[in-house]
């Protein structure tokens, strides 16, 4: 399970960084970035978020156990420990 996470996790790494070379290689050649819109929520949308948002406020937040977050952690010290 943890070898299987490990691989998870280090295709995941590696997707990112190339996603910010690739990021980085396109800024390089265009000085301007477009900004997307953000979306806002108005009328009957917002309202009916607002709703959802005060009725789901009161659940409790699901946590880590304790074997998961050890797991985590040496998932991270991993990382931290490989050399490119």
């Amino acid at each position: 399970m943890l070898n299987l996470l490990n691989r998870i996790l280090l295709c995941k790494f590696l997707c990112i960084f190339v996603i910010k070379i690739v990021l980085y290689r396109k800024r390089k050649n265009n000085m301007a970035v477009a900004i997307r819109e953000i979306p806002v929520l108005t009328g009957q949308s917002a309202i009916d978020f607002i709703d959802e948002a005060e009725k789901y406020s009161g659940r409790p937040v699901p946590r880590l156990s304790s074997k998961r977050e050890a797991e985590l952690r040496s998932i991270r010290e991993a990382y931290k420990q490989f050399e490119w």
